[in-house]
């Protein structure tokens, strides 16, 4: 399975609607908030997407869990469980809920760490000067910068 996964667009959409045509053999699309677009824009992206702390206006939930290559992922902003201060609450919660995966955004900054047995996946921001995206692909996972 091909996986495009991306996080804080900031409104941004003529760029992530770049990435998601670089991709459009995806078989899936992530999206860990703060998209700031339109119900309109969001809908023609077919993207599975999570609320972050500037989407008041998107009907989204603030998590979502997806099954992907028989493994199940959670998806979440991270401001809630306040990243910015680290991934502990976010790793707790990620516990309780026996997950594979974690995709998260809100620092706007790459990352991909494995906890344990979990890995974090931080997509950085599709907003940044260079645009920050990952895409899963056979099991693995690459953090992409630029276009």
């Amino acid at each position: 399975m091909r996986v495009l996964i991306t996080s804080d667009t900031h409104g941004r959409f003529s760029v992530l609607e770049k990435i998601a045509s670089l991709h459009k053999d995806k078989d899936l699309h992530i999206d860990a908030g703060d998209l700031l677009l339109t119900q309109k824009e969001l809908d023609s992206l077919h993207v599975v997407a999570v609320k972050g702390n500037t989407d008041h206006f998107l009907e989204l939930p603030l998590q979502q869990i997806v099954t992907i290559d028989d493994k199940k992922w959670l998806i979440v902003h991270g401001h809630v469980q306040s990243v910015k201060y680290g991934l502990e609450k976010l790793v707790a919660y990620a516990n309780t809920l026996q997950v594979s995966y974690v995709v998260y955004g809100h620092t706007h900054e790459p990352k991909m760490i494995k906890i344990d047995g979990i890995t974090y996946v931080n997509p950085g921001a599709v907003s940044n000067i260079r645009p920050q995206y990952a895409l899963y692909e056979d099991g693995k996972i690459t953090l992409i910068e630029g276009l």
